[in-house]
C-alpha cells in the first residue's frame, strides 16, 4: 500500500485515504545487524510498556537485519486497521503499511 500525506503532512489510512488516523500499540525493535537476539519493547494503548529480550526469529520485525519500528493504527471513517512499519537495511531507510 502507498504511503499518502496530505497537504500539512497529515498521514491518510491506506484503505479510505481519510486523515482521522490512531495510532495503538508502539513496537521498537532493538538489534544489532544479524544479532541473534533482539530488545523488543512494545508500549500498548494504555501507556503499559513492556520489555524483553528475545530470539531474533521469534519476533515481527520489520527489518530482517537490524532495528525497526511498527505502529499499528485503525481509522475512525472506515474503522480499518494497518500497521506503519519502519526498517533499515544497508543504511536505507523503509516506510510501509501492512494491512490488518
Amino acid at each position: 500500500m502507498e504511503i499518502k500525506i496530505d497537504e500539512d503532512s497529515v498521514l491518510l489510512c491506506p484503505h479510505c485515504g481519510e486523515s482521522y488516523l490512531h495510532h495503538d500499540i508502539v513496537n521498537v525493535y532493538s538489534r544489532y545487524e544479524d544479532g541473534v537476539q533482539t530488545m523488543h519493547t512494545e508500549i500498548d494503548g494504555n501507556f503499559q510498556t513492556k520489555t524483553a529480550l528475545v530470539a531474533s526469529s521469534t519476533v515481527l520485525n520489520p527489518s530482517g537485519r537490524r532495528g525497526g519500528l511498527s505502529i499499528a493504527f485503525w481509522c475512525e471513517v472506515c474503522e480499518g486497521e494497518s500497521t506503519l512499519t519502519i526498517s533499515q537495511h544497508k543504511g536505507r531507510t523503509f516506510v510501509n503499511w501492512e494491512s490488518l
